[in-house]
């Protein structure tokens, strides 16, 4: 066969081969949607039926909370569970016989209510009072995911904190231990409520590090920004961690690597660690958004003057230029009120004294003159007090 016959056939059924591969991904795909729409409709008849709504049946009910969530995530539809009707008079009726119900019923509505989002008030103030009536029923193994529901749902109930610490203090640590999941679901509960002893995040840390090759960067980062938040973490845990990290920092994206950044930069870590994700936060600079600078200047800004080294300056000068380079095209982006949204990342910019661009820090400082004091949180009056000092200082006011 002449040569380019066969190179032609070849391209041909090369094509042909990914297009039947192509078609079959669609069509797998349609046939999942199919089927999940099915599941889904089966779902909704289940909670819409009156006669499920009893002691004996409501473990039913509870469980397809469950897969109602989980048919429409391969729906991909992102409902808002809370303003659902079908599913606010299902829990009207789940919570009018709840005193009926048992343990294991009580528990499992704990853990898919989380996955829906639900936080009505009212129904939390029933389930921490069941939990805490039933807390001796509980396999302690499953107590980091019933933290977790509760911290989702803002309950600060001093008492029922007390009483899940005690469980884990005395049924797990410290001569047992959680696996990752439960480590993770841990570290996230207390640190969205600030809560938790010394001693129970001592032990706590101490299972993190025994896992940490099980632990996925992602999870070793989550746990890190725990600790970045607290200020306090074991050297040695530390050090293990950063390494892992480094170790697989080309295969991370983006948001990995700043957050990887902001912790390292945070706790203080090696000049190595801190000088390979910045080398790595620059070759995907272009690729940042609002939120990423938001993090990195807020990081920078609340540098120790005795830590503001010339690499860092040279670091934060680069960001800066970049900022102001793509600034209005991130502008055009955003949801967000972006006048106040940008305090930090000017604040972070000022407090390195780095100013490429006058017109634009003359027009930005001109704009936050006229916010009005009343809409800037008290989290931000610091911060624009000294934006508004570095521009008089430098002429820009």
């Amino acid at each position: 066969m002449n040569y380019t016959y066969y190179l032609a056939y070849k391209k041909m059924f090369f094509r042909l081969g990914r297009a039947l591969s192509n078609f079959s991904k669609q069509n797998t795909s349609q046939v999942v949607q199919e089927s999940a729409e099915i599941e889904y409709q089966k779902v909704i008849k289940v909670l819409e039926n009156k006669d499920n709504y009893t002691p004996e049946k409501a473990k039913i009910i509870i469980k397809n909370y469950f897969l109602l969530h989980s048919n429409n995530l391969k729906l991909g539809k992102n409902i808002n569970w809370a303003s659902n009707q079908v599913l606010r008079n299902s829990l009207e009726k789940i919570f009018s016989i709840i005193d009926s119900l048992g343990p294991g019923d009580i528990f499992l509505l704990i853990s898919n209510l989380r996955i829906l989002r639900i936080k009505n008030e009212e129904y939390w103030e029933i389930l921490q009072e069941k939990f805490i009536q039933n807390i001796s029923e509980i396999n302690a193994k499953n107590i980091p995911s019933y933290a977790l529901s509760f911290s989702h749902a803002k309950i600060k109930n001093a008492h029922l904190w007390n009483l899940i610490e005690q469980k884990i203090m005395s049924e797990v640590y410290p001569d047992y231990q959680f696996v990752s999941k439960g480590v993770c679901q841990l570290y996230k509960a207390l640190g969205d409520l600030r809560i938790g002893s010394d001693d129970l995040r001592k032990n706590l840390e101490k299972n993190a590090k025994n896992l940490l090759n099980e632990l996925t960067v992602e999870e070793i980062i989550k746990i890190l920004i725990e600790h970045s938040i607290r200020k306090s973490i074991d050297p040695d845990f530390f050090e293990l961690s950063l390494k892992k990290i480094s170790d697989s920092i080309d295969n991370c994206d983006r948001k990995i690597i700043i957050n990887a950044l902001e912790i390292s930069v945070s706790l203080g870590a090696q000049e190595k660690y801190i000088k390979q994700f910045e080398k790595c936060v620059l070759e995907s600079i272009n690729e940042m958004k609002i939120s990423d600078f938001v993090l990195i200047c807020n990081c920078y800004g609340k540098l120790d003057e005795n830590r503001r080294s010339e690499e860092r300056k040279e670091f934060i000068a680069k960001i800066e230029k970049n900022y102001m380079a793509r600034r209005d095209n991130l502008l055009e982006k955003a949801f967000y009120n972006m006048v106040l949204r940008q305090v930090r990342i000017f604040w972070g910019f000022a407090k390195n004294n780095v100013c490429s661009n006058e017109k634009i820090w003359k027009d930005y400082l001109e704009i936050l003159a006229n916010v009005n004091d009343y809409d800037i949180d008290l989290a931000l009056k610091g911060p624009v007090e000294e934006l508004k000092e570095f521009g008089k200082g430098r002429n820009l006011i």
